[in-house]
């Protein structure tokens, strides 16, 4: 499980590629961007985690690990390739899927992330890119219709457990698409000479760019369907009466099915200066500084989108 590679692990719904939160809350990313998505980090390619490498010889990498019965089983598929072109340029793309039918009814999730990377570190001018695809297909259950159906011990079998999305559509699809360009070129204030590799130990002055597009957008679509509580209430006889319920009280445009969708695009381009007086491992290592702007568009559904046949959108501008 790739959430237990960190720290003390993370509080999971139990399978492979399901959602999950950081027990320690400083291993919790706190980009508020597209909070929805937030508890598959575990699972997703982003900028902040995304590979580079550097070697001699190419390396090629094919895993697939499978486990459990064949109702709950867990799939883990992955495939990574790397090589330099030159000593200082190199190309890798990794592509993974998880996925998990679930212990419970209608658990089933498919996560599929997508990265390929450029990279070219030169003495004075260095480039990082890296383009980003992530997929994830969920099923929705509501959770039990009541306590007495995970604390009953008649249920010797989750699949048996009652859920209160009775139908089998209840699904979310994430969809995110994400590029980047970090480049940067150093100014040495001191003379460079053959015998040194970097700049590292030099005073100088580095000037960089960072251009980065992010796109996420969450589907959620369902059927209407009514769900039974066995033991709602007791009766004055002291037997159970059970209850007949929706999981929504009321569907507003359409009485059989529903269609809810967000999304959120964030354009960046940031422009820094770093100086560099002495060297980097100095008493003052590097003085940073740098300027922004964030272009934000945000977009959910709304009735009046319905009515005027029109799809609004909210744009805000951070420096």
């Amino acid at each position: 499980y790739v959430f237990y590679r960190k720290g003390v692990g993370d509080m999971a719904l139990g399978g492979l590629g399901q959602s999950s939160q950081a027990v320690n809350w400083f291993d919790r990313r706190q980009d508020p961007d597209f909070i929805f998505a937030r508890s598959y980090d575990a699972y997703t390619a982003r900028v902040d985690n995304m590979p580079f490498y550097n070697s001699k010889t190419p390396i090629t990498n094919l895993t697939y690990l499978e486990s459990g019965q064949k109702r709950y089983r867990e799939e883990h598929f992955e495939l990574l390739h790397a090589q330099n072109i030159s000593p200082s340029t190199s190309a890798n793309v990794s592509y993974k899927a998880r996925s998990t039918m679930g212990r419970y009814d209608w658990q089933r999730t498919k996560n599929h992330a997508l990265s390929l990377g450029f990279a070219h570190t030169g003495k004075r001018y260095s480039i990082h890119a890296g383009y980003m695809r992530n997929t994830v297909d969920t099923r929705e259950n509501g959770g039990v219709v009541g306590e007495w159906a995970i604390a009953d011990t008649v249920f010797e079998m989750p699949s048996g457990v009652p859920m209160r999305l009775a139908s089998a559509e209840a699904n979310n699809l994430y969809r995110n698409t994400s590029f980047f360009v970090k480049q940067s070129i150093g100014i040495p204030l001191q003379r460079m000479t053959e015998h040194d590799f970097s700049m590292a130990d030099l005073s100088a002055v580095y000037i960089g760019h960072l251009f980065e597009y992010n796109s996420w957008s969450k589907v959620y679509t369902d059927k209407y369907a009514t769900y039974t509580d066995e033991r709602y209430e007791r009766n004055e006889n002291g037997t159970f009466k059970s209850h007949t319920d929706t999981y929504y009280k009321e569907w507003l445009l359409n009485p059989e099915t529903t269609r809810d969708s967000l999304a959120e695009r964030i354009i960046t381009n940031r422009l820094f200066v770093q100086a560099q007086p002495w060297d980097r491992n100095g008493v003052v290592g590097t003085i940073d500084g740098g300027i922004g702007l964030d272009l934000h568009t945000y977009s959910q559904f709304a009735l009046t989108d319905y009515l005027t046949g029109k799809y609004e959108r909210v744009k805000k501008t951070a420096w």
